[in-house]
Parts: structure tokens; sequence; C-alpha cells
């Protein structure tokens, strides 16, 4: 798909939800039973209070996991090394499945931080860092809109935007990492108690 044009992250985005719908239909396949058959109290307790969420506001509640991908930015996360390593090798077989050409090993990462849209994503403190160059280019930008007005900002943004040199592929490449994000993963009331996560763009 080339760059260039208006509707190709629209696209992209469209894809990116599909895959990660057919990612959990197959990780809560394996997950939900595993979950069901722990016999620990503290698991049962947390399942009970999931199945009561889920009866108040619908939707999968039981997850110990979340998947979010931006275009073809993707960013796993994971309660326990074991169910870590299940989600990696899911994913794993599922890009394979659909014939996506991952990120070369040195884009990628694993562990309890992560780089993910330009954020530090620190899971072992709960922590997101937005880096100044960001918070600067931001600060740019919502200058530029008080002073010129939404219109003149906004067509200056896309000029530059159109100038801009080709994004390649490699440039463009996915990049693996760790993260956790409490709003998706309760982890205080998790019944495995380490948590971690991984991020994979698509090439």
């Amino acid at each position: 798909m080339g760059f260039g044009l208006h509707s190709n992250s629209n696209i992209a985005q469209q894809f990116s939800e599909a895959l990660n719908d057919l990612f959990r239909a197959e990780v809560d396949e394996v997950e939900d039973a595993l979950l069901e058959h722990d016999s620990r109290p503290s698991a049962q307790r947390w399942l009970e209070l999931r199945r009561a969420l889920e009866t108040r506001i619908g939707g999968h509640q039981r997850r110990l996991y979340f998947v979010h991908m931006y275009c073809d930015d993707n960013i796993i996360g994971v309660v326990g090394v074991h169910r870590a390593i299940r989600v990696l090798k899911t994913w794993r077989r599922l890009v394979q499945r659909a014939g996506i050409v991952m990120a070369i090993p040195e884009k990628r990462s694993l562990g309890v931080w992560a780089i993910w849209l330009g954020a530090l994503i620190f899971a072992s403190f709960g922590l997101i860092v937005v880096p100044k160059d960001k918070i600067l280019r931001a600060t740019a930008a919502i200058s530029q809109l008080n002073a010129e007005g939404t219109t003149t900002a906004l067509a200056a943004t896309t000029t530059a935007t159109t100038a801009a040199p080709t994004t390649t592929a490699t440039t463009a490449a996915p990049t693996a990492a760790m993260a956790l994000q409490r709003g998706n993963v309760d982890v205080g009331n998790a019944p495995r108690g380490a948590a971690a996560a991984f991020t994979a763009r698509r090439r």
C-alpha cells in the first residue's frame, strides 16, 4: 500500500482491528479454559467478580491480556510469564497464516517496558513517559492552531506531510516490546502476579 493517500490510515486500521479480533478469538479459546480450571480460591474469586462485570456491562471481561493496534503499531500486554509465551506463539502462528512479514529481530524487544507510539511505557511502575520532543511538537501544533486557526494550520500540516520524504517499508517496519496498561489488565486482582507485554508492528 503506497504512502500519501488519505484513505491509507483508515484501511490499515480496519485491517489491524480485524487481525486483533482473530488474535483474541484464538487466545481466548486457550486462556478461558485454563482460567476456568484454575482451582486456586483467589483465581475463582477473580473470575466471579469478572463474570459479574460482564453481566453488568457486557463484553469479555476475563482476559489477563490486552491487545491494541494503531495502524501497524501493535502492543500486547500479558499477565504471567507462561501466558506471555503462549500469547507470543499464537501471534506468531496468526501472522504466518496471514502472510504478514514482521520486523527484523533488532526492531523487537521483550520485557517490562516498551516504546509504543513514541511514548515509553514502564509496566513495573504503571508509568508512561512522553519524550520531550513529542511534547514540544504537540505544543507547537497547538500554538499554531490557536494563532492561525484550524483550517490554516491543518493545511500547513498537510502540505508539510505531503512534501516529506517517502517512508520506506524498512523504516515503517515493526517494533516489538513489553508493556502494561492497568486500564485493560486488572493486575491488582489478577490470579497471577507477573505482568508483561510485547508489541509488534507489521512491516
